[in-house]
């Protein structure tokens, strides 16, 4: 089996069937002009963290393990989620006062 198969079923009997046509929007088909051959140029999946409420710090954490990831790897992604801004201001509001506080202190020692 090829790419071209691959894809010929992908379109012509999978993404048609009634339980799977939901994913018809999630998967982004270009025709390559030359060769009348298909590619898949971009795809959406689903990603699903299982973190309570309580476990803000696993959010952020695995927010920031995504990050890099998204830069260093061959198959290019964007992580989203709409928790993700208020994690970001989380993980900031934790670490701007220690930094604000401890510059503070360091200015204070220098001064006197």
């Amino acid at each position: 089996s090829t790419k071209n198969d691959f894809i010929t079923i992908l379109k012509g009997s999978f993404l048609r069937s009634p339980e799977y046509q939901h994913f018809t929007e999630d998967i982004i088909f270009s025709k390559n002009s030359e060769t009348d051959e298909y590619d898949i140029i971009a795809s959406r999946m689903y990603l699903v963290a299982r973190t309570t409420e309580k476990k803000r710090e696993e959010v952020v954490e695995l927010l920031e393990k995504l990050r890099p990831l998204m830069l260093i790897n061959s198959i290019k992604f964007i992580a989203f989620n709409p928790t993700f801004v208020f994690m970001d201001r989380y993980s900031s509001s934790v670490i701007s006062p220690i930094l604000t506080s401890g510059f503070s202190v360091l200015t204070i020692l220098i001064l006197t």
